[in-house]
């Protein structure tokens, strides 16, 4: 009778799955490190991993649509890029639960409900007309967010929001004359026998990041050192940014304190051993300027994502200067898709990144995690390691090449053809092997020059390797650690 009832069970199980309606749900509660990443059900995968691909949309109540990317990482499916954006939106915190409804081929309706058990207002109110409070930001496409009484688009195309808090001080009808930039700046006042009306600083971050209270103090306590004539610009390097070498500026800022036209404005150390030249274009459209030419500048002060930048203008008969006043390394912001060390553990839910990333749809068993893992503990890189596990395309005699999954080489890869510099630590020394680097169709492969390296280091199908991004290197290099098929 047992044996019975469990084919039955199983019978149900398989027409739920597979003879019902398109329309399955699954449940997540917000917990842990959730802003960062959430994994879909390994069940819910398992049966209808056909129905999703490489980009989902999720559908609030509000009608409003946000596009999020599937990683494969450690065997799960998470939602990671655009996931940020969605759980800054909808003002997601720990305890909510949401409902994902597949309503067709990678579209999830998503219901959201908050601790006490009823759906949260904000997600089911079109908030087209609706007031807000000001807020500046720089979204992942490095747009300006709109200011006050309009609502504010955050990153996504298909018209994400964020409703920011207003302070018990503040009222609307401050906030509607009111020209700062931001509800982040900083209004300290300073002590100096007297209160003093500060200067108020700009402070313009990447979506999804906000400062902490040890950062605020130590901006105040800059502020109060230094009492600048001239409000400080505050940022914090988006990854493009730093990919790239181009910044937004938010635009009133620039024609106000930087230039009201087109032209070079210089970046200096602040004992001005060292000036760099940026481009300033305020001719654009929109809330910002774009700024150009900042890639020796980052790459000379070795900056990363999430790094705070602090800059003080200041003017003379030769034109105007950001003086840079960076912060302790332990001020770093930690944006969306913030990697932890690989020490960190990951919780069941909410996600951090992984210390490595692998190819789309390519898993680990047991004993090649642990393999891996080990290594990658070893390695202790910032960036994370792509991992890859060898095959015929890959090792064969003849021509061959290597191909960098699409979610790894968008973001930490170059957009352009060069030669890449592959190192490998021998017993006495550090070998060295240069490929072909291209980048063509949103395929970003090594050729000529890879079937050397192939061969020098008998690289066979199945073996793993661990590709190291190294930074602040002259050329594109990457350390390649070698894990082989028969130690796995």
């Amino acid at each position: 009778m047992k044996k019975s009832h469990t084919v039955c069970k199983e019978c149900i199980a398989h027409h739920y799955w597979h003879h019902m309606d398109g329309r399955k749900r699954f449940v997540k509660f917000m917990v842990g490190d959730f802003k960062n990443g959430v994994t879909i059900p390994r069940k819910f995968v398992a049966n209808i991993r056909c129905h999703i691909s490489e980009e989902v949309k999720l559908e609030a109540p509000d009608g409003k649509t946000h596009t999020v990317q599937v990683a494969v990482e450690q065997n799960e499916l998470v939602l990671r890029s655009g996931w940020a954006d969605f759980a800054t939106a909808y003002d997601l915190k720990v305890g909510d639960l949401l409902v994902f409804r597949n309503s067709e081929n990678s579209h999830f309706k998503v219901r959201i409900f908050d601790p006490s058990g009823c759906e949260k207002e904000l997600s089911c109110v079109p908030m087209d007309g609706a007031p807000c409070v000001q807020e500046m930001k720089v979204s992942h496409n490095n747009r300006m967010q709109s200011p006050a009484h309009k609502r504010m688009e955050m990153g996504s195309p298909s018209g994400s929001r964020k409703i920011p808090k207003m302070n018990t001080t503040d009222s609307p009808s401050q906030k509607k004359n009111e020209h700062a930039p931001s509800s982040e700046s900083i209004q300290e006042p300073v002590n100096s026998g007297g209160f003093q009306k500060p200067t108020k600083s700009c402070i313009v971050l990447p979506t999804g990041c906000n400062l902490t209270s040890e950062q605020r103090a130590k901006i105040v306590a800059l502020e109060q050192k230094i009492q600048p004539k001239i409000p400080f610009y505050i940022t914090a390097m988006h990854r493009k940014s730093v990919a790239s070498g181009i910044l937004a500026i938010w635009k009133k800022y620039s024609m106000k304190y930087l230039s009201n036209k087109n032209g070079i404005i210089q970046l200096s150390q602040l004992d001005g051993s060292k000036t760099w030249a940026i481009n300033l274009d305020i001719i654009t459209d929109g809330h910002h300027a774009v700024s150009t030419g900042w890639m020796d500048f980052i790459r000379d002060n070795k900056l990363q994502e999430g790094d705070i930048c602090i800059f003080q203008p200041s003017k003379s008969k030769n034109g105007v200067t950001l003086n840079f006043h960076p912060l302790e390394e332990s001020c770093h912001l930690q944006p969306p898709g913030h990697v932890p060390s690989a020490k960190t553990k990951s919780p069941r839910h909410g996600v951090p990144k992984p210390p490595y990333m692998l190819p789309r749809y390519t898993t680990l068993n047991d004993q090649q995690k642990t393999e891996v893992e080990k290594k990658v503990e070893a390695i202790q890189s910032k960036i994370p390691i792509y991992v890859a596990i060898m095959n015929n395309t890959n090792t064969n005699s003849g021509p061959c090449l290597f191909e960098f999954g699409l979610d790894y080489a968008t973001k930490y890869l170059p957009k352009e053809n060069q030669t890449m510099r592959l190192r490998r630590q021998g017993p006495s020394k550090e070998d060295r092997w240069e490929a072909i680097f291209r980048v063509k169709n949103r395929r970003y492969s090594l050729g000529q020059g890879w079937g050397k390296f192939v061969a020098d280091n008998k690289l066979k199908t199945g073996d793993i390797c661990l590709f190291s991004l190294m930074r602040n290197t002259m050329a594109l290099t990457m350390n390649v650690h070698i894990i082989r098929k028969r130690s796995v």
